[in-house]
């Protein structure tokens, strides 16, 4: 089975996740305010939930400009903002026919509903655009992932493949997200590609094209730092040498610190909610105030948030890399090194972020699914449809209970 048929089969799991999604009953006010979300109604079994963020994206990606307001929450990150407002014009017919489906019965809500429900009745294109980015980058990492994958495989490979990439789509975080705008669907795809810039590095001809792509991504959205750890570590393995890696340092900024210096010569400031309002990085500076002690019980407690909340969000993947390494009797030890790399370094750059929300954890949990790919992929054991019965019955298992939990994680 081609890799184009794996991943047309993955987009047939998320596209009947997606729709589950919208089966159940209108949530109540105690709860959206509990979750930051906000339920719309089609009826009494299917309704709509969406992030508190959704309105800000979307009157954003019909009126971009709104990004250089003083104080825009958004400010820091113009990239993600740009792809949609570039998508909505190829959404703004078909936008138009569906605008009279979407649910307009708002009940008993929190404040920013209202906001919402403009924006999604009077912007439905750029809602649109979120979402087709939303399951596009969901798809990419599919496809990245199977590209990290030997081409050569068995019978009952295939299917056992899908099933295994199945956990990067039935996930707490597509669950809360894949229905809103807004950046998250990023920290599945993002790991995928840190693996292959580890795994594969680039020759330096490339790279510093590749640090100044890096760096445009990060104004879509910051978890693309990553990806530059990523390469570096690929780089250092082919050929150690810190000049030349403090110049690519050099050409990651750049994107970041021009789209700053715009805003600042336009408004006179530059505002970062990140670190505004949720105090990302900040802690820092804080806790290094009251002392080296105080610092270091205040990254340990970070690193043990983020571990605690990985461990838990893991739990299927690691079940069926359990599995696939006993019938395997071995896990391939370049892949296993470089899915533990981008585990330690995801760990390590939301323990310096500081803001403590589990959602963030999952890019320590993607690697463990496509180590586990990997190692069917690779292995020499004879797979059979018994084994594909054992990991589907385990991603069948993690999509319901995706679907029937109460509440997303926000």
């Amino acid at each position: 089975m081609a890799r184009a048929r794996i991943v047309g089969w993955c987009a047939l799991w998320l596209a009947v996740l997606m729709a589950l999604l919208l089966v159940g009953p209108p949530l109540s006010y105690g709860q959206q305010s509990l979750y930051c979300v906000r339920s719309f109604r089609f009826t009494d079994w299917l309704r709509l939930i969406v992030v508190c963020d959704t309105g800000d994206y979307v009157a954003l990606a019909a009126e971009p400009w709104g990004l250089l307001d003083i104080d825009s929450a958004r400010q820091s990150r113009p990239g993600f903002v740009a792809l949609a407002y570039l998508l909505s014009v190829v959404w703004r017919w078909p936008g138009a026919l569906v605008s009279g489906l979407l649910p307009s019965d708002l009940g008993e809500m929190p404040g920013t509903a209202e906001r919402i429900a403009f924006a999604l009745s009077h912007w439905v294109a750029g809602y649109l655009a979120y979402i087709s980015l939303n399951v596009a980058v969901l798809l990419a990492a599919v496809w990245g992932s199977l590209r990290l994958l030997p081409s050569k495989i068995g019978a009952a490979v295939p299917v056992i493949l899908i099933c295994i990439l199945a956990l990067l789509l039935a996930n707490d975080v597509v669950k809360a997200f894949v229905w809103s705008a807004h950046t998250q669907m990023f920290n599945i795809a993002i790991p995928v590609l840190t693996i292959g810039l580890i795994l594969h590095p680039l020759a330096p001809s490339r790279a510093a094209w590749a640090a100044m792509g890096l760096g445009l991504a990060m104004l879509i959205y910051a978890s693309f730092a990553l990806g530059f750890a990523g390469m570096l570590v690929g780089l250092w393995r082919i050929r150690p040498g810190w000049h030349r890696l403090m110049t690519y340092c050099v050409m990651f900024v750049l994107p970041s610190a021009a789209w700053a210096a715009v805003v600042w010569w336009v408004n006179g400031t530059y505002h970062v909610a990140e670190m505004s309002q949720y105090g990302e990085f900040v802690w820092i500076a804080r806790s290094w105030q009251q002392g080296p002690a105080a610092f270091a019980l205040a990254a340990l407690d970070n690193a043990w948030f983020f571990l605690a909340a990985a461990a838990a969000q893991a739990v299927p993947a690691l079940l069926v890399l359990l599995y696939a390494a006993i019938r395997a009797r071995r896990l391939p030890a370049e892949a296993t090194l470089a899915a533990g790399a981008v585990c330690l370094l995801a760990l390590g750059f939301f323990t310096l972020i500081g803001w403590h929300a589990e959602r963030l954890s999952i890019t320590a949990v993607v690697p463990v699914v496509w180590l586990a790919a990997r190692v069917v992929a690779e292995a020499k054991t004879a797979w059979t449809w018994t084994d594909a019965a054992v990991i589907g019955a385990v991603a069948f298992g993690q999509s319901m209970v995706m679907i029937a939990k109460s509440g997303p994680l926000s």
